[in-house]
């Protein structure tokens, strides 16, 4: 049994019950409590109250703010996503182009290298004296 200042307030359930019965009796040993300090306690002031609404008004006006702030940030950065995205699509379609470029060179100078060597395992003499050259013709493919 659980007593308050000479009073019994309410009957003490065993240790072995479970957790939730646990939390449920300190809510009600807190709640029976609670109402009879009540009529003892020292109730606050009206200046205490106004402070502590007025305290409230200004934390809920932070918090408005910090609301505003940041989706007024959320907006900037969307829109400098957006713009970063389109350069870095950009960027990616020159890449490609690049390697298009140098793909076909590289299937050039191997047909080259190709065509000089059966030209020289069939014994063909008008080769020059030097290797194929590495780099292709810039106006189009060989004639």
């Amino acid at each position: 049994m659980c007593r308050h200042r000479g009073r019994q307030v309410g009957k003490r359930r065993s240790r072995t019950t479970s957790e939730g019965n646990i939390n449920a009796e300190v809510a009600e040993h807190l709640r029976e409590h609670g109402a009879h300090d009540e009529h003892e306690a020292h109730k606050p002031s009206k200046r205490r109250i106004e402070t502590i609404e007025i305290l409230e008004a200004i934390l809920l006006a932070i918090v408005a703010i910090a609301t505003a702030l940041s989706g007024y940030q959320a907006a900037l950065w969307d829109g400098e996503s957006a713009k970063e995205y389109a350069t870095s699509s950009r960027l990616r379609t020159e890449a490609n182009g690049a390697q298009l470029t140098a793909n076909q060179a590289l299937v050039y100078n191997a047909g080259n290298v190709t065509a000089w060597l059966q030209a020289m395992e069939s014994g063909n003499r008008r080769l020059p004296t030097s290797s194929p050259t590495a780099s292709p013709p810039t106006s189009g493919p060989p004639s």
